[in-house]
């Protein structure tokens, strides 16, 4: 991930975190773009659309979480 980059965060219901107090210091703006309910059990996921990345530090990111795009 560069600076400036874009970036989606999928949240999962069971396994909530707060994306914006996360990685507020990362990114420009985070919002959430979509929130897909999931039809087998009453847990939804949330996408947050992260843009703008301004700070890159060791350990800040895991690619398994957070996916540049």
């Amino acid at each position: 991930m560069l600076l400036g980059d874009d970036a989606y965060c999928i949240v999962p219901s069971e396994n909530y975190m707060d994306v914006a107090r996360n990685y507020s210091s990362i990114f420009k703006t985070i919002q959430c773009s979509d929130t897909i309910e999931q039809t087998r059990d009453e847990n939804f996921v949330a996408k947050y659309m992260s843009t703008g990345c301004v700070s890159i530090g060791p350990n800040k990111l895991k690619p398994s979480i957070v996916r540049a795009i």
